[in-house]
């Protein structure tokens, strides 16, 4: 670890080296040097790739460190090193602890220290994993990259992110792409916390909002994610949730569950890129079920088309208008607000405390299991059912958050008006949480538009009865 750049370890490695070297009358060929690199690590090492084919090709004889840790820390390396010799007749020699590798007795310490090494390396990875799990059962924060939203302490909000994270959920819930929200964030000026390899920072894209909404430490959440679960926790956001953490949330725990079981939903459709016709990718063709998408123009106006076998094409403009009519009267009625976004406030007040109430109870429960406390039937019996409640909690809240798309709709007191100033991606989402479109072929001949023959050929089925 070299955090200023100095090379002072680099340094006093180089003056043991080169008493050996002058002591034996070497020439040296080339120094290789990977500094602020771990040798433990999985990381690339370049300058190790590239002294290991230079040996290869014969560039020089003898390598020399000072410790066989500062060349390697692996076994798997020096097995390479070992085969290397075998073929070119390229050694290694130690400064300070007395390795050659040319002779028999040398290869068999190098391969002792290789593995005391190794061993160092599983113990204090152990120490550090369960250092880490410790600290996220206390909810505490170990460091790391900043977090978008948040100061480099990790537990002072940004003002100025925290608000556009706060939009970014309202947006999302609202009906809004992730890639609107990420070239929303762009025009603010925010940038993204990773830079590009020449420092400047990264623009936000899709991906990145994605993860930013789904991440639980903006509902002042702690998780902790075991090495290689990545992709898993993308599935399921809240399966590493450990408990409360110790900074200040962005948005309430209701409004990040009701996200993160909308980008995790198997049934999420991701909205056509760039799509501009209302319907596109939501209302299904009649015939064989596949979406519908804008076609071309045919006689200087829109049309809606199968996007499986061209079974259908519709004009565009008057379905749209009818379905549009059909929606707004329908979230017009005084029953809108209790059918489509029913009022749960009173029933969800106290669940985010009962659900860190249950989470820690499942820690008990583990606890109490290895110390003989419970037996087998008991434990499995405690434990399915209090995942059976927190699961039926989680699914309450995020149920509560999901009605933000509608409600602020049909509570505006004027639909048709609220309506009209939505974007069509807003209006793309309500209309496919609200019902499912299915458009039928008109047949041949000449059609008069009426609501009969809407009525018979776009069918309008509600998703709620």
């Amino acid at each position: 670890m070299d955090r200023d750049g100095n090379e002072y370890g680099i340094d006093r490695q180089r003056l043991d080296v080169m008493r050996l070297v002058e002591a034996r009358g070497w020439t040296v060929v080339e120094t290789f040097v990977d500094n602020d690199v771990s040798a433990m690590s999985r990381k690339p090492r370049p300058a190790f790739e590239r002294m290991l084919a230079a040996a290869e090709a014969g560039a020089f004889d003898v390598i020399v460190a000072r410790h066989l840790d500062r060349l390697l820390r692996r076994l798997i390396e020096l097995e390479r090193i070992l085969d290397m010799y075998e073929t070119t007749g390229v050694s290694v020699i130690t400064s300070n602890d007395s390795i050659d590798t040319a002779t028999d007795g040398g290869r068999l310490n190098a391969r002792i220290m290789a593995s005391v090494g190794q061993q160092e390396v599983e113990r204090k990875s152990a120490r550090q994993k369960s250092a880490a799990a410790q600290a996220a059962a206390l909810g505490r924060w170990v460091g790391g990259r900043r977090a978008f939203g948040y100061e480099a302490d990790g537990k002072t909000l940004r003002d100025d992110e925290a608000a556009a994270i706060r939009a970014g959920y309202a947006a999302l819930l609202a009906g809004e792409t992730l890639t609107a929200i990420a070239r929303d964030w762009n025009d603010r000026g925010h940038a993204t916390t990773q830079n590009k390899r020449d420092g400047t920072p990264n623009s936000w894209a899709r991906t990145g909002v994605r993860d930013v909404l789904l991440n639980p430490r903006n509902a002042g959440l702690r998780r902790h994610r075991p090495t290689g679960t990545q992709g898993a926790f993308r599935k399921d956001p809240e399966a590493y949730i450990v408990g409360r953490a110790e900074w200040p949330a962005v948005v309430d725990e209701d409004t990040w569950r009701a996200t993160a079981a909308l980008l995790a939903s198997p049934e999420r459709r991701r909205a056509p890129v760039n799509a501009k016709a209302l319907l596109t990718g939501v209302a299904l063709c009649g015939v064989c079920g596949a979406t519908v998408h804008a076609g071309g123009a045919r006689r200087h106006y829109r049309t809606y088309r199968c996007s499986g076998m061209e079974h259908l094409a519709r004009k565009a403009e008057p379905v749209e208008e009818y379905v549009e009519a059909v929606i707004v009267e329908r979230l017009s009625r005084p029953d809108a607000l209790a059918l489509f976004a029913p009022e749960v406030e009173a029933e969800t007040r106290d669940l985010g405390t009962e659900a860190d109430t249950l989470r820690r109870r499942l820690d008990d429960l583990a606890v109490d299991y290895a110390d003989g406390a419970l037996t087998r039937t008991q434990f499995r019996t405690a434990n399915e059912r209090v995942r059976a409640r927190l699961a039926e909690i989680e699914t309450t809240m995020a149920a509560a958050g999901a009605g933000d798309l509608v409600a602020p709709l049909v509570s505006s007191g004027d639909v048709a008006a609220a309506w009209a100033e939505m974007t069509d991606a807003r209006r793309r989402a309500v209309i496919d949480a609200l019902a499912v479109v299915t458009l039928r072929p008109l047949g041949r001949g000449r059609h008069t538009f009426t609501p009969e023959a809407f009525a018979a050929t776009i069918e309008i089925e509600w998703r709620r009865a």
